[in-house]
């Protein structure tokens, strides 16, 4: 992030993040439709995960630490020209480093949206966790390279691939 930051890289923060109760989401998804459900029996302040305006749906504090780093929370539902494409788009970004927690949610996410809208994705393998090494492996090994470039490298090597990038 440091590293990132003295480039003059535009940081930007994406997250999972839905209405109070669940509005957004389809009722028949597996997982977010069981959220709703639960939601809509015991209300927002029992049932809030990744609500907005509740712990857990906010970028980490500390991490914005300036008015050039662009806090972005991006809701579950991927339609064309999302708000993190749409941002990406206007600034005239065409190539996407990508790190973070979970690589078989959020990171997975993020890489399938951004391809296909048509941006070149590297995912930076030593940023990127997950809950266990096995899945952690699965996701980077066999899934992501469908969509992105996956790098190993350093914080100097980071620096030097982020030069072979271009503006553009």
């Amino acid at each position: 992030l440091e590293a990132a930051r003295l480039a003059g890289w535009s940081v930007v923060f994406s997250g999972l993040q839905f209405p109070k109760g669940y509005v957004d989401v389809n009722p028949k998804h597996k997982l977010y439709g069981g959220l709703q459900r639960l939601n809509a029996r015991v209300g927002d302040d029992a049932a809030h995960w990744f609500m907005e305006g509740y712990a857990g749906s906010q970028i980490t504090p500390g991490l914005v630490e300036n008015d050039d780093d662009v806090a972005w929370r991006q809701r579950h539902v991927h339609l064309p020209n999302g708000e993190l494409a749409t941002h990406l788009k206007l600034k005239n970004i065409s190539h996407v480093m990508v790190t973070g927690i979970k690589a078989s949610g959020a990171i997975q996410s993020a890489v399938q949206l951004l391809c296909d809208e048509g941006l070149q994705v590297t995912v930076v393998r030593d940023c990127v966790q997950d809950v266990s090494s096995e899945v952690l492996g699965a996701i980077m090994n066999h899934l992501l390279p469908l969509y992105a470039n996956a790098s190993e490298p350093s914080r100097q090597n980071l620096m030097e691939h982020a030069s072979t990038l271009g503006t553009d």
